[in-house]
């Protein structure tokens, strides 16, 4: 049975996933082709030998419960209770029962027949859990997939089952059970329910079942396969089951509501509060406040912005230490809410002691006994935040490190990031949980550190930290919807129920599009000599003057018209492709110039006719301005100026009128979110969405404030997406041998989980078309098997790859990773010849070495020699790199590359699973020769965040510790989806750097968000460090002008100063740290600048630590290595000495 479930894994059979898991039962259950005489559904019980027919005749035997407050409804399949195999079922009977639940206990088939007499969905609902015509169940333990599909044929499965579950309108929780695995092996297996993804989650989360926990697993037994429970995770189950149903009975008066909010620990806590990609997060919160006020909780004081709150937090320094702030500063500000003690009631060995010896031993490990040393203030646990009656606002507390510095020694997840969180971090969840007793905590933004805690990758157990900290409160997740496959986490690792919010703007201003036109008839004005050019001239220089941005680009060229120039190019590459953003605010309707920047995004990635009009346009810009004018167009005329039948790109207006209008109104539904809150808040069902972002479809995508899911994988990598990766993958080399002359023997590339859930897959595709292999699609579209192309078909070698992938990859996609490794085993198999087969070549080399140690078979060899793909350790996150770089805890790049190669020497595949790897990752970054990296939306570009910087420099300073010589790296776009574009990092990385640090217009929208907008300037610029730490991507001009335009420049740094001095004294700090290290030599000029404005800053700085409590770091450079830390140093070893292995043999 399991190669039949693997082969729907990972062959991607035609049958959907509903109809798998059907078949599933009837074998692995031996289930009845018929059913029996002994009835098709009714009510059982453990305790009761018959079978009752209806509620009424249930409860007059029932008795003893009928009169609880709380009654929960189970519905089960037919052949488990007619075999007997309701174990599972019969333990969550009698748990519910012991805590004093009504349960009704029904068995049905999961699909209707009327001509059998098999009785649909809604009539089970009707006669066994209503009476009256009214529902009985303020919840439902849902085991059937199908179960909601009623007697009606038509219609999609999934919006039936929604249907009818938002009609019922009370959580419906979907409990998992392992078909696959029995306990011991499910205990043993840090990667969850791998296998089983599809049916144990994935179809869940479509029809928006939660609590995906699991509860039982297969025991084999003489004659048969049966299910038996986990006590343990039954009684998880069921204590947050009742939590959530609790939310239906509390009144809104009563309610205690926790907003989580979040920062970037290893960024700058002081500088990043309230995190969240894509989210006004302050405002958005302020909102939230108002709109529950008005459903009748009680918050009084609420800010009256999102500026006023950010403010009150800044001010009271209700947050966690670091480099500027001292616990004892948060308590003299007023930034506790609670100082928990160690013991007594509400103290935190009241807690700690229930936790299993292991956990506690695994937390004094890493922590020391409790308190701890992170935010301990006269023996007591500090708890921050901010208090509105009712509400409470936090900042979650940071996940590895401790104390008000940030340096090699207290970042203790460097050390080991399977490391717990700290007992400060669990002290304020057990706040929030026992002594507050709060009914549910909001996390707020993506994205926070709890579902990144070390454990399983799901069907987690009781000694994974995410199960431990969330315990049984009530979890909401607002997350970015277009970042939907890293929500998974949120929802199968800490049980959040997701509310999706509408990712920022790329906001494409088409009010600039006139004075485009008219800087173009200028400009062509000048070169003939018109007597119209001073006249034309003084217009110009009047818009000029009126805004400042344009100014300064005009009179940083050397001449006026040279200016005009460079203005013009500026503004019409904001139009083709913009980096400025704009935040979305949770519930608000985007004004109409961000309406129309959303509604073009959504049809240049869905209508038919997009492409077609691209076609009819002389280039990039035409198409874009004229697309964005006719939007506008579009949303301001009335119905009598509607088009009729006049031509626009040779396509009939009407047809883009209606793509427009449909795509407003669908954009209109945002409004969604804001309610979906209360509904959350009011314990209603939560109604389940596609994740994606406004390139997907606004169609399909809104309304937002849904709980997302992601689309199925069976279809991925789609034959639009090979065609991209294949067109990438011949550009690649084609580039790489007309810089060298060579084909490359090998590529190195880092793969994170966004390649699948925003362009289903083009950089996978990219890995199958370098090794010479395609999928295999029926007519369905769904991919059945992978095969070699011919090497007569493929005209070239086939390439060999090391891809690194990152945790939320590996978590969210095994089928896909298997796929890949499969195609690196089928083509190191092909008995081809080695000069056009450098997959078998290099496998046959290793082979060979490794059977000569006498150590290994024939198949083990193989397998070892076939390691392509690796990440984090199982359970774990991250490249390690981006954190040594920013606690400054490093001297040389060899350090980095051990950091590096420590984190990431996990070897993922068929039989793999996370193995131990470290040598074989090294061996394949020796033997590469370029490194690749992709980008699929200007929202997240190499300068988003470190870890592209961290993986691709990763790559390349290993490669360094062997051959001196660096990797060719280079990068691939598609973004716009018809034109694949190949260029060296360092190219794109210039791209970037002019359309955002260079760039006024950029500038300017940053500076409009105020404090984020700072901290998003200084991201980029720590950003900066990295790939100049790690790579020669960037050169020391750059920087220096970096320094002239944010340092240099008085205007900026009056406004950096007064919103955000944090960023600027980061941003400043890590600059001069690069000239302390060697890795920038600044002009004379920008040395000055920066050493000026860093002396005055930190002036300001420490006159505000004047009064100041307790030692803290501030804006010294602390270089803590891993020699001066024994737990860390213990791990680096074994990378010295692997190293030095390595290079005996290079």
């Amino acid at each position: 049975m399991s190669n039949f479930v693997n082969r729907q894994m990972v062959k991607k059979q035609t049958e959907r996933i509903r109809k798998a898991v059907e078949q599933a039962d009837k074998i692995m259950l031996n289930g009845p082709d018929k059913p029996t005489e002994l009835g098709l559904d009714g009510i059982f019980h453990p305790d009761s030998e018959a079978v009752f027919s209806s509620l009424e005749a249930y409860e007059n035997w029932y008795g003893r419960l009928n009169h609880a407050e709380m009654t929960v409804g189970i519905l089960t399949h037919y052949d488990n209770w007619n075999k007997k195999k309701t174990a599972v079922e019969e333990a969550l009977v009698e748990e519910l029962e012991n805590q004093g639940i009504r349960v009704i206990p029904v068995f049905s088939y999961s699909s209707a027949d009327e001509n059998s007499g098999v009785k649909g969905f809604k009539t089970i609902i009707s006669d066994y859990f209503s009476s009256d015509g009214k529902l009985r169940i303020d919840g439902l333990i849902n085991f059937q997939m199908q179960a909601a599909t009623g007697n009606s044929q038509s219609g999609d499965l999934f919006s039936q089952s929604v249907a009818v579950f938002k009609a019922m309108n009370i959580p419906v929780f979907r409990p998992v059970v392992s078909r696959l695995q029995n306990q011991e092996q499910w205990q043993a297996n840090l990667t969850g329910l791998s296998a089983e993804i599809s049916w144990a989650f994935t179809t869940s989360e479509m029809l928006g079942m939660i609590e995906p926990i699991i509860i039982g697993t297969r025991k084999e037994t003489d004659d048969m396969l049966k299910l038996t429970p986990i006590p343990e995770r039954i009684k998880r189950f069921v204590a947050r089951m009742i939590r959530r149903i609790e939310l239906k009975k509390v009144a809104s008066a009563d309610k205690k509501i926790v907003l989580m909010l979040h920062c970037s620990p290893c960024a700058g806590v002081e500088a990043t509060l309230g995190s969240g990609a894509g989210l006004d997060v302050f405002e958005s919160v302020v909102r939230m406040m108002k709109s529950m006020k008005s459903e009748g909780c009680k918050v009084p004081g609420i800010p009256t912005d999102g500026l006023a709150l950010k403010k009150m937090m800044l001010d009271k320094k209700a947050y966690q230490d670091f480099r500027w702030t001292t616990v004892e500063n948060i308590v003299k500000a007023g930034g506790d809410i609670y100082r928990m003690p160690l013991e007594g009631k509400g103290g935190y060995h009241q807690f700690y002691q229930s936790l299993d010896p292991m956990l506690r031993e695994q937390m004094e490990n890493a922590w020391g006994i409790p308190p701890g040393e992170g935010m301990v203030h006269d023996n007591q646990i500090i708890i921050t935040g901010l208090n509105f009656g009712n509400v409470w606002v936090m900042i979650q507390p940071k996940r590895g490190c401790y104390g008000p510095k940030c340096t090699g020694e207290v970042c203790k997840i460097l050390h080991d990031p399977s490391c717990p969180p700290p007992h400060q971090y669990l002290a304020t969840y057990r706040y929030i949980d026992r002594v507050l007793k709060a009914h549910a905590v909001v996390h707020v933004g993506t994205a926070g550190s709890l579902e990144h805690l070390p454990g399983k990758t799901n069907a987690l157990s009781e000694f994974c930290w995410p199960d431990v900290v969330i315990g049984n409160l009530p979890n909401f997740y607002c997350y970015n919807a277009g970042i939907g496959v890293e929500g998974m986490g949120t929802k199968r690792r800490n049980y959040a129920v997701v509310l999706d919010y509408l990712p920022s703007c790329l906001n494409t201003d088409y009010t600039r599009i006139d004075f485009i036109n008219q800087l173009g008839s200028f400009l062509e004005a000048v070169d003939v000599k018109s007597q119209q050019v001073e006249l034309m001239q003084l217009s110009i220089e009047t818009r000029i003057n009126q805004t400042p941005e344009y100014l300064k680009i005009v009179q940083k060229e050397a001449t006026f018209i040279e200016g005009i120039q460079k203005l013009k190019s500026i503004l019409t590459q904001s139009i083709v492709q913009s980096f400025e953003q704009e935040n979305h605010i949770w519930g608000e309707i985007p004004k109409l110039i961000h309406q129309v920047s959303y509604i073009k995004e959504s049809i240049d990635g869905t209508s038919l006719y997009a492409s077609l009009v691209k076609k009819d346009c002389a280039d990039d810009y035409t198409y874009h301005s004229e697309m964005l004018q006719l939007i506008s167009k579009t949303l301001n005329q009335t119905e009598e100026e509607k088009p009729q039948s006049n031509s626009i790109f040779g396509l009939e207006a009407a047809v883009l009128d209606n793509d427009i209008h449909n795509n407003r109104r669908s954009l209109l539904t945002v409004e969604n979110e804001a309610s979906a809150l209360t509904k959350a808040l009011r314990g209603d069902y939560m109604e389940p969405g596609l994740s994606g972002s406004p390139r997907d479809g606004l169609n399909r995508i809104m309304p937002t404030g849904r709980n997302f899911y992601l689309m199925d994988t069976q279809k991925i990598p789609t034959k639009s997406a090979y065609a991209v990766g294949l067109e990438m993958a011949d550009q690649l080399i084609g580039q790489h041998e007309k810089d060298t002359g060579l084909f490359p023997e090998k590529v190195a590339m880092n793969m994170i989980s966004t390649d699948i859930s925003m362009t289903n897959g083009e950089q996978l595709s990219q890995v199958l078309a370098l090794l010479g292999v395609r999928p295999v699609w029926n007519e369905s579209g769904i991919v059945m098997d992978v095969e070699a192309r011919p090497l007569e078909e493929l005209g070239r070698p086939r390439i060999d790859v090391i891809i690194r992938i990152s945790g939320v990859l590996r978590d969210s996609y095994p089928d896909l990773i298997a796929m890949m490794d499969q195609a690196v085993q089928m083509a190191a198999r092909l008995k081809e010849p080695e000069t056009q087969n450098f997959v078998r070549r290099n496998t046959r080399k290793t082979v060979k070495e490794l059977i000569s140690q006498g150590e290994l078979s024939q198949s083990e060899a193989f397998r070892r020699a076939t390691m392509r793909i690796f990440g984090d350790k199982p359970g774990t996150y991250g490249s390690g790199v981006d954190l040594a770089l920013k606690a400054s805890a490093w001297e040389s790049e060899g350090e980095l590359a051990k950091v590096f190669t420590s984190f990431s020497g996990y070897a993922y595949g068929d039989g793999l699973n996370g193995t131990v790897s470290h040598k074989e990752f090294v061996e394949n970054i020796k033997s590469a020769e370029v490194v690749f990296e992709t980008s699929v939306s200007n929202r997240y570009d190499l300068l988003t965040s470190g870890y592209s910087a961290s993986v691709i420099g990763g790559f390349n300073m290993v490669k360094n510790q062997f051959y001196q010589k660096e990797l060719k790296q280079y990068h691939g776009t598609s973004n716009h989806k018809e034109k694949v574009v190949i260029t060296t990092i360092e190219d794109e990385l210039k791209r970037i750097m002019e359309g955002t640090f260079f760039n006024p217009l950029w500038n300017r929208s940053v500076m409009d968000k105020g404090y984020s907008g700072a901290a998003e300037i200084m991201r980029k610029a720590q950003t900066i460090f990295s790939w100049k730490c790690t790579t020669k991507n960037i050169d020391d001009t750059a920087i220096d002008e970096i320094v002239q335009t944010y340092l240099g420049d008085p205007e900026m740094v009056s406004w950096l100063r007064e919103e955000n001095n944090f960023a600027i004294e980061e941003m400043s700090r890590r600059f001069l740290e690069l000239h302390q290290r060697k890795k920038w030599n600044p002009s004379p000029e920008a040395l000055e600048i920066l050493t000026n404005i860093y002396m005055k800053i930190e002036g300001d700085m420490e006159e505000m630590m004047e009064e100041s409590q307790g030692d803290y770091q501030g804006g010294s450079i602390e270089i803590v290595r891993h020699q001066d830390v024994a737990a860390w140093n213990k791990t680096i070893q074994g990378m010295d000495a692997l190293f030095d292995s390595e290079k005996k043999m290079s």
